[in-house]
């Protein structure tokens, strides 16, 4: 498969597939991977999932560049998000007050989808899109955590876009502590 991209042809015996790769890749490495690489660059980001979903704990080292996306958002007559509302077997929320990392922000996006149901933003001001998308895109399993730190952040601080900073990472902080965002029953 490499061979004819490849001119240089010692090096063609240094190709190995993703999988082997990756397990050179230790936790808290940093991995930078560019959408923009040459090849195939979304292999190595898929053999890192795999390993996370085969029960591997990572930190949080891994970045990969946008590529084309953020052209293709930004541009797009309607740009849609889709996402499943949880991963890990809904040990971790897609939907989350505030994320550490942005490659896309909420002005860029117009549809939020995940199988839960799908909220069009570009008519609703910042309070209605959270409201929504807490109704109708976060997983059930959520819904009640979002909406009451939602309701407290209302409260207590107010404004245009509300938050809690002492708390907005919490479902973070408590996912790396112990491995799901969802509070001890």
């Amino acid at each position: 498969m490499v061979e004819f991209r490849i001119r240089y042809k010692p090096l063609i015996d240094k190709v190995t597939d993703p999988d082997t790769a990756c397990k050179h890749i230790q936790d808290g490495t940093n991995v930078f991977v560019s959408g923009f690489t040459a090849g195939y660059p979304k292999l190595i980001p898929q053999a890192l999932v795999r390993r996370v979903e085969a029960g591997e704990r990572f930190g949080s080292q891994l970045m990969n560049g946008i590529g084309g996306s953020g052209d293709f958002i930004r541009n797009g007559f309607v740009s849609f998000i889709v996402t499943p509302s949880v991963a890990r077997g809904g040990k971790i929320s897609a939907v989350v007050p505030m994320v550490s990392h942005v490659d896309h922000s909420e002005h860029s996006v117009d549809v939020v989808v995940t199988e839960h149901g799908l909220v069009d933003t570009r008519p609703l001001t910042p309070r209605q899109v959270a409201e929504e998308v807490i109704k109708k895109c976060a997983h059930p399993d959520y819904r009640d955590l979002l909406w009451e730190y939602y309701q407290r952040a209302i409260h207590s601080s107010g404004g245009h876009e509300p938050h809690l900073l002492s708390e907005v990472f919490d479902v973070h902080q408590r996912f790396m502590a112990t491995g799901d965002m969802k509070p001890p029953s």
